[in-house]
């Protein structure tokens, strides 16, 4: 059977990656052997796990927000700012992986920037660095069709390895960075690096804040009758969008701030118009922030402009980009054409009859309906009457079968048609729930990590 890719033996020259040359090799649609991404993940665990919960930055830095496998736009980001490599720091809030198609070469090239430079880089835990979410929103689909699902769950098991916020100290001041807020239970530095984070969010109430919670936004309190009037007590709210983590108020907000010495939260998680924006907690006298929201990712929603942060000297600056068109730097020659495309074929196929399947049971529910809301007639004898009941009953159970079975099948094509799912997510990320597939994951995780304790 012919290989879809042409695979790349990639091996570090005196300890350093040539990041040009994987550039080019994946601008040609070519991926690397198995042994050489697994020997990536090694080398970035073994920075990792020795890292703190909070990573401590001092000086200038570069703030990247969500990437989703925008591979190409961020490589000319990358290329914007490499005159400033040796003097900053580059930190990444996060979610690189689901979403956009290129979340491998993402990932390879994040870890890659890590172990080429370990003190320059910092890599952040988002909610996509997640198994439930990370198998539902495609970046498991994509990893196996290029690799393999052994590997998924070797980045899974990486994923676990992430920090979950810095702190920015600057001329400037001092920032907290994280990818989507703090816990209301770890209202300090301390508290939060002692959060266990070798677990998945839903496990740890705190990691789940860390990565799933959201500002309490300027336009949501101004129409707001009582939140506009209390502003200055708001603490914590449920987050009802995202059915998962909290809303963050003023209140809050100041109190962490001044808890932890930091003037400002930045983080990413919510995709913004402009790549960039400021939240004040309703507070419409004060002339600075305390919240920045960054996005990176530009064309992501509604053409949106990606941003990225610059700490330089006293000042933030902020740079902010279009996105290209991928067809003039993405050249796939290394694909075999014959075998991808008998790829993209049994994928439709296979996505068009679990439609067919989806479209049957729309019917069965129809019909269901139908017979549930009919009358007796009043002339039928009660025994008729008592077997019509049962059938109804029997009716409504098959009803509410033919739901679930919708919603596990929605689930489904999600999980693996990266196409489809793109038409199927709102615009704010929800916590997915548990599905077969996922479960089946987290527990092959869970034996991964059982065996490796067992063996240390």
């Amino acid at each position: 059977m012919l290989k879809v890719h042409q695979e790349l033996n990639f091996t570090p020259t005196n300890g350093t990656y040539d990041l040009q040359a994987l550039r080019w090799h994946f601008s040609y649609g070519g991926v690397l052997t198995i042994p050489s991404v697994e020997k990536i993940i090694q080398k970035a665990k073994e920075i990792l796990v020795f890292q703190n919960n909070v990573v401590d930055v001092t000086g200038d830095a570069i703030v990247f927000g969500d990437l989703h496998g925008n591979y190409f736009d961020f490589i000319t980001e990358l290329d914007d700012v490499e005159y400033m490599k040796d003097k900053s720091t580059f930190i990444f809030l996060g979610d690189y992986v689901d979403r956009g198609s290129f979340s491998c070469e993402i990932i390879i090239t994040v870890l890659c920037l890590l172990i080429n430079n370990p003190t320059r880089v910092v890599l952040l835990r988002g909610n996509h660095e997640c198994l439930r979410t990370s198998t539902v929103y495609g970046f498991m689909r994509e990893c196996s069709w290029k690799y393999s699902e052994s590997l998924y769950i070797k980045f899974a098991l990486l994923f676990q390895t992430l920090p979950l916020a810095s702190l920015l100290h600057t001329k400037s001041g001092v920032y907290f960075l994280s990818h989507g807020g703090f816990s209301q239970w770890c209202m300090d530095i301390t508290s939060i690096n002692k959060i266990p984070r070798r677990l998945e969010p839903e496990d740890n109430t705190d990691l789940l804040e860390m990565v799933w919670s959201d500002p309490l936004s300027d336009t949501l309190i101004e129409n707001d009758k009582h939140l506009s009037e209390h502003w200055n007590t708001l603490r914590f709210m449920p987050n009802t969008v995202r059915k998962c983590g909290s809303y963050y108020g003023y209140n809050a907000v100041k109190e962490f701030l001044d808890a932890i010495g930091a003037k400002c939260l930045i983080r990413e998680h919510e995709c913004v118009k402009n790549g960039i924006a400021t939240t004040f907690f309703g507070n419409t006298e004060s002339t600075y922030p305390l919240c920045y929201t960054v996005f990176s990712s530009p064309n992501y929603i509604d053409k949106n402009k990606g941003a990225i942060l610059l700490f330089m000297n006293e000042k933030i600056d902020v740079k902010r980009y279009s996105g290209g068109d991928v067809t003039l730097k993405y050249t796939p020659l290394l694909i075999n054409g014959i075998s991808y495309c008998n790829y993209v074929l049994c994928r439709t196929l296979d996505t068009l009859f679990k439609l067919l399947i989806l479209d049957t049971f729309s019917s069965v529910d129809s019909d269901s309906d139908e017979q549930i809301t009919s009358n007796p007639p009043i002339e039928e004898s009660i025994a008729e009457q008592n077997s019509k009941k049962k059938k109804r009953r029997n009716n409504s159970l098959t009803q509410v079968n033919c739901k679930e079975k919708k919603k596990k099948l929605s689930c489904s094509i999600a999980c693996e048609n990266p196409t489809m799912h793109n038409l199927m997510i709102a615009e704010e990320d929800i916590a997915p729930q548990k599905c077969e597939k996922t479960m089946r994951v987290v527990n092959k995780v869970q034996e991964i990590r059982l065996e490796s304790h067992e063996t240390n």
